[in-house]
């Protein structure tokens, strides 16, 4: 259902979802309140991703079905997405690994970086009042409110926030319909954003493209653990023991 085209959809759904967290009164954040809250999703910065919203139901349910076939319980939007992100990325990115190197799509497969995932995530309609910026917000705009996302103690004494400038330009891009095109605007807007767009072009002009990947896993797993609730108990279901 999901294919390396539906990636950038996938990882600004997580983004934006991350970016609803309100650091000071631990609300918000990974829950899918963007998908479960009409509200929310019908703010005008959401619009971009309402289409890849309703695939992604549709996505949970065909789970849900195969779920409920061995009686195991349904899967929450908010791991139904974690999933998405990561299945499509990997493809996108096991897709450019064999066209640039001439790779069969199992040797580009085995280059990719390990990325763990856990699951477990409760979901919740609960909404907040932060959000991220429109996608053509004005970079200072966009680096600023992924400054500040998860960030409690505005001191400047306060630890380096969650999305500094490195995880915030590799997340909101990697986010991007033309994910090129977003990186150059960043740079224009921004020379900060110069050396780390250098350093991750000459990694994802090698086969392996170890140090773009294992980062931007990294720093959108920072997106999927922000607010988030983990009950390791959820699924869990009691199978048949048969005697032999």
């Amino acid at each position: 259902m999901l294919t390396k085209d539906d990636a950038a959809d996938a990882v600004r759904l997580a983004v934006r979802q991350a970016g609803t967290y309100d650091a000071e009164t631990k609300t918000g954040g990974f829950n899918a309140s963007i998908i479960l809250n009409a509200d929310e999703l019908a703010r005008p910065e959401n619009a971009p991703i309402r289409p890849f919203v309703e695939k992604l139901k549709k996505v949970k349910a065909a789970i849900d079905e195969k779920c409920a076939s061995i009686g195991a319980p349904p899967i929450s939007y908010s791991d139904t997405l974690v999933l998405a992100v990561k299945l499509t990325c990997r493809d996108k990115w096991t897709t450019i690994k064999s066209e640039q190197n001439g790779l069969a799509a199992d040797q580009a497969l085995s280059f990719s970086a390990p990325w763990p995932v856990v699951l477990g995530r409760v979901d919740s309609s609960e909404t907040t009042s932060k959000s991220l910026p429109a996608d053509d917000a004005p970079v200072a705009d966009i680096k600023s409110a992924l400054a500040s996302l998860g960030k409690a103690d505005p001191s400047p004494f306060a630890p380096k926030p969650p999305f500094w400038d490195k995880p915030a330009y590799l997340v909101w891009c990697g986010g991007a319909k033309d994910e090129a095109g977003e990186e150059a605007r960043f740079v224009a807007a921004d020379p900060a954003f110069a050396s780390i767009k250098k350093s991750y072009d000459v990694s994802r002009a090698t086969v392996t493209r170890t140090n773009y990947e294992v980062d931007f896993i990294n720093f959108i797993t920072r997106a999927f653990n922000l607010g988030t609730k983990i009950d390791s108990t959820v699924y869990l279901y009691p199978i048949e023991i048969r005697s032999i």
